[in-house]
């Protein structure tokens, strides 16, 4: 299958392109009170033109934007966030368009923030240079803020982009060697399948099964074992073919993660940080299934669904109490948010805090909620 789509970037815009931009920017701010930022607009010819598009007209963006040159520094920011957004869906590849939910603002990834404040770097200082006195001082000001996230982005990503060319590299290797073993990843169609078509085969010689296992030395040396299960002789096996230079499958181990960032590795820290959770006590389970406000009281469409009638007060009360006595007590085992250091915590222990704020922002919206419409009723 072929690799998924990069698109046509901003930063792949002829250098001429940029400039004339940048030129009209200079003549559109340079004599009035206003700095315009254009960036260059999109490719119709990206393959992914039309998702970029949806997504910047969703978000209200586009690739204009105005700075005052009075403004402070807080609102200039404000305008660079914005170009910012604008500058990461312009620079999205096809597995980013796939990810990115409806509230993902970013950094989408390593090389998609260094794509997007480069390119309205070089916007930016190309305006400086016909910049006005009243101009220069704002552009400045985004131009230093640029470069304090580049910086920043450096520091904190570089292993993370090591990691990313390595892992690229990984993958590179082993679709060519299921390619040599006539297997590969994904799937699409050349021509049209009809029932009863086969449409997947996959080598038998390539898949790891009980079936390999028997045929190995190592089946030999085990299978006359006391309670040993073929889970376990197959666990073996893996092991010893992950570590040996001559294995068949030595490009398929290596290309698995050394590391999985679950909650089945959490540490002990990370397990005390759950605590009050919901996925600490396995006891407890509440299912949310619509989480929008409901136009009478302003509660919330949860599980339990409420037959309103204009004069049926009493069944809304004993809903919302029902409600409170359920999320009031979880919401006291949930306790204050914790002060810790989480810029120098494990990464286990970050998404369990994590978690646990989410879980806490959502009971006390809905405690609140029960509340106010508690007092509704009774006043």
């Amino acid at each position: 299958m072929p690799k998924p789509q990069s698109g046509r970037r901003l930063s792949d815009i002829p250098a001429a392109t940029m400039a004339a931009a940048a030129a009209e920017v200079a003549a559109a701010g340079g004599g009035g009170e206003m700095v315009v930022v254009r960036l260059p607009p999109l490719s119709e010819d990206d393959p992914l033109f039309q998702d970029k598009k949806r997504i910047l007209d969703s978000r209200n963006l586009s690739c204009l934007f105005q700075v005052p040159n009075s403004c402070s520094a807080a609102d200039a920011f404000k305008v660079l966030d914005r170009m910012i957004q604008a500058a990461r869906i312009a620079h999205m590849d096809e597995l980013e368009l796939y990810f990115t939910g409806d509230e993902d603002f970013g950094p989408l990834s390593t090389r998609n923030e260094l794509e997007s404040l480069n390119l309205l770097l070089k916007i930016l200082n190309t305006l400086l240079l016909t910049a006005n006195v009243g101009a220069m001082g704002v552009l400045q000001v985004l131009c230093d803020e640029i470069l304090l996230r580049l910086r920043s982005l450096e520091l904190e990503d570089n292993g993370q982009m090591v990691v990313q060319i390595r892992n690229q590299n990984m993958e590179d290797s082993l679709l060519k060697w299921g390619e040599q073993h006539g297997a590969g990843r994904g799937m699409v169609a050349s021509e049209n399948i009809d029932v009863g078509d086969i449409a997947l085969e996959i080598p038998e010689s390539s898949i790891i099964s009980e079936e390999l296992l028997c045929q190995s030395d190592m089946f030999l040396a085990l299978k006359d074992l006391d309670s040993i299960t073929t889970e376990t002789m197959l666990l073996l096996w893996s092991i010893r073919e992950r570590y040996s230079p001559s294995s068949k499958f030595k490009i398929y181990f290596e290309a698995l993660p050394a590391n999985f960032n679950t909650g089945l590795s959490f540490g002990i820290d990370a397990l005390a940080a759950l605590e009050g959770t919901l996925l600490f006590d396995e006891r407890q389970f509440i299912s949310v299934r619509n989480y929008k406000p409901n136009q009478s009281y302003g509660t919330w469409d949860m599980a339990v669904q409420i037959k309103r009638t204009s004069d049926n007060k009493e069944n809304d009360r004993m809903v919302l109490e029902t409600l409170l006595s359920i999320f009031t007590p979880m919401l006291e085992g949930l306790g204050e948010p914790d002060d810790f250091d989480r810029e120098n915590a494990c990464w286990d222990v970050k998404l369990a805090l994590d978690y646990k704020d989410l879980q806490r922002r959502i009971v006390l919206s809905i405690v609140t909620s029960c509340t106010s419409g508690l007092a509704m009723l009774d006043s």
